[in-house]
């Protein structure tokens, strides 16, 4: 087999085979066309609701579902819960045009690893679903803002934090992981092994009683536990 025919393949390979689930086929043709110009992703099928999306996440097995959330039948929350306890191999891109705290909340609960706005720029989007699909989490920044904006507002400032007691080696680890970092980029970052940022994430999962990166994120968000809030 020639060298040219093995790269092909190496490259066949290495797609992010995506499902696009949203009720509106002119913007199921709109993402399809704008993802088209990234060689790294491929879409495999279009879901029109939350029935045909765990149907044919079954039949086509995508690596990623990028996820609206109202669609009939079964909403995106629902289908995302459904697709996670199934498959938990597969993961979830929430691609919608709300900005609300509840819908972040609640689709990430529901197992989603990020949350995009439909306003996006392709090259956004192309990162976001590189990052969920390599098992990290991605928020647009809009939404973090706005999440964020939302959480003060509604916060009572008479009420003691409902913090565990994480150390504060923990919290930096927990920071980093909220932004987005590698263990090996913590590790660099903090000036460990990675063997030892591994311990501590585990720690924090257990003290938590968290157990996923966007759950994670979520957290640290929620509570101001994230390097922005730390450098300010």
């Amino acid at each position: 087999m020639s060298s040219g025919t093995w790269n092909r393949m190496a490259k066949a390979s290495q797609k992010i085979r995506l499902l696009l689930a949203d009720d509106h086929p002119v913007v199921r043709e709109g993402i399809r066309s704008c993802l088209a110009r990234f060689e790294e992703l491929e879409v495999v099928g279009e879901a029109a609701n939350g029935v045909d999306v765990v149907t044919k996440a079954k039949l086509l097995h995508p690596d990623l579902v990028l996820m609206d959330i109202h669609m009939p039948m079964l909403n995106g929350l629902e289908a995302t819960d459904r697709l996670r306890n199934e498959n938990p191999r597969i993961r979830v891109l929430a691609l919608t045009v709300y900005e609300s705290r509840e819908y972040v909340a609640r689709i990430v609960r529901a197992g989603a690893g990020g949350y995009v706005l439909k306003d996006a720029s392709p090259e956004e989007l192309r990162q976001a679903i590189r990052s969920v699909a390599a098992g990290h989490a991605f928020f647009s920044p809009r939404v973090v803002t706005h999440a964020l904006n939302d959480y003060v507002s509604r916060a009572d400032p008479t009420a003691p934090p409902e913090l565990p007691n994480l150390s504060k080696r923990e919290r930096d680890v927990l920071a980093r992981i909220a932004d987005g970092l590698t263990n090996k980029q913590i590790a660099q970052s903090l000036n460990l092994s990675v063997r030892t940022v591994e311990t501590h994430r585990e720690r924090i999962m257990r003290k938590l009683g968290i157990h996923s990166v966007a759950g994670l994120t979520k957290y640290a968000i929620a509570n101001k536990l994230t390097l922005a809030d730390m450098d300010g």
